[in-house]
């Protein structure tokens, strides 16, 4: 337990470290909390069927936009997590929109998304929809949509997403439930 408090504790100086303009410090963070990432990205991708990147590539991909990037400020692991959930889905979605550039005038892929994705959405949803969908989602209530990003996209249950939000978990699962509806009836009008 002492070596998990001094392991956080590491952690959170590293993200002051890089918060504050210390690119080395995310040298230190990325490798720290790899396996998480790893796990993240692994779950991401069983959401996007078709995408043939590997989970280790996208946490390297990950990596490589949050060192050339302004650094964000995180507050600890847990939000750090969730910048890296989101990171990874818009990694995701820039390599379906190229891929779709790349199909201009031969017709569009869409890349389907896993049907044992925990939301009930219409046939043939495909990863660009949702992404639009979501963004509309965030404009409306930012939490369920993050909400839908750690369930869906990171693959976190209810208990583990409320453990991430610091929320309880029926407060978690009525804005999954809620979320739910509002992408179902934004998707059914395409």
């Amino acid at each position: 337990m002492a070596g998990e408090h001094r392991a956080g504790d590491e952690i959170t100086a590293w993200l002051e470290r890089w918060a504050s303009g210390d690119r080395r410090a995310l040298d230190r963070l990325i490798p720290a909390l790899y396996g998480e990432l790893r796990r993240m990205a692994h779950a991401l991708m069983g959401q996007a069927a078709g995408v043939t990147l590997p989970p280790t590539a996208l946490v390297h991909e990950l990596w490589i936009k949050l060192s050339q990037g302004r650094p964000s400020t995180p507050r600890d692991r847990s939000h750090f997590l969730k910048i890296a959930a989101r990171a990874m889905r818009q990694l995701l979605v820039d390599l379906a929109r190229e891929r779709q550039a790349a199909k201009r005038g031969g017709g569009v892929e869409h890349l389907p998304l896993d049907p044992e994705l925990p939301l009930a959405l219409p046939d043939g949803t495909d990863l660009l929809a949702l992404d639009q969908a979501l963004a509309r989602l965030a404009a409306e209530d930012e939490l369920a949509a993050q909400t839908v990003e750690l369930r869906c996209f990171v693959g976190l249950t209810i208990e583990e997403t409320a453990a991430v939000q610091a929320r309880h978990p029926s407060a978690v699962n009525r804005d999954f439930a809620f979320a739910s509806a509002y992408l179902k009836a934004l998707l059914s009008e395409r």
